[in-house]
């Protein structure tokens, strides 16, 4: 197991720190698109806003939490007046947040888990072949990612050019493993202040349980250690599938944060 920082509250700042910012580099991609998103700003706080789709989490939740939590008053503002309620997550640390959020009406849905190791090199699997997306198939990879979340084809036409937008950012690699010459799982990698995550890993149905998330995983960790990152993490639904793949890879778990919804 390489050497990490012990779990303290200035680690799980850090940690979020790099979750946030990545959250707001997805969504940038897709303002300006069918789906209407907006982001509104207040202070250090992202507010992601999309009417049209009041029940998608990503493009409703609230990145960097106020350090006051009076300011979240005027944070759940914003979403009363477009009539959503937004999603939440809660790390170490933010008990008086979750005070105020049940006061105002949240209530707790389910855990998930931000896992994490230093960023060394792992051995990358021979199969599947996997490669970095490169500019002209940005608009490819953005399909393959959204049909490996179950994502209808009519919904994916309407997003895929904003998932080929935020890949295209200098801090943001994109990868697609394939098997027997199709394309069938897609991952990413966020570089942020030193650290890297990987994020939006998923894997066309019919070909999961194939060593795709494994070798991606493996890859991404590579990748950030040869980019100079000092820790790598992970976030992903607590118990899941995808948090085994990423304990076998030698990430472990920092800490749980929860879910709230309004």
């Amino acid at each position: 197991m390489p050497s990490v920082p012990f779990v303290t509250p200035k680690l799980v700042r850090r940690l979020e720190r790099t979750i946030d910012a990545f959250g707001v580099a997805w969504l940038e991609g897709h303002v300006g698109g069918p789906a209407g998103l907006r982001l509104e700003r207040l202070g250090p706080v992202t507010v992601a806003v999309t009417e049209s789709r009041p029940d998608l989490d990503f493009m409703n939740r609230i990145h960097d939490l106020p350090e006051d939590p009076a300011r979240l008053d005027d944070v759940l503002a914003i979403y009363r007046a477009a009539g959503i309620r937004p999603w939440v997550e809660l790390p170490p640390g933010t008990e008086e947040l979750a005070a105020r959020l049940a006061d105002a009406g949240a209530r707790p849905l389910e855990p998930v888990a931000v896992l994490y190791t230093a960023a060394e090199p792992a051995e990358v699997p021979a199969a599947p072949e996997l490669r970095v997306v490169g500019p002209e198939e940005a608009l490819h990879f953005g399909h393959l990612h959204l049909e490996g979340h179950g994502v209808p084809a009519g919904i994916r036409s309407l997003d895929a050019p904003g998932v080929a937008a935020a890949v295209a950012r200098e801090d943001v690699r994109a990868y697609i493993a394939s098997l027997d010459g199709e394309d069938v799982a897609a991952g990413v990698l966020f570089l942020h202040d030193g650290d890297a995550s990987a994020a939006n890993a998923s894997t066309v149905e019919r070909f999961r349980g194939r060593g795709c998330q494994t070798a991606l995983l493996a890859r991404r960790l590579t990748d950030a250690a040869h980019a100079g990152a000092e820790l790598f993490s992970a976030l992903t639904t607590l118990g899941s599938p995808s948090q085994r793949n990423m304990e076998r890879a030698g990430l472990r778990v920092a800490y749980t944060k929860t879910v709230w919804r309004l």
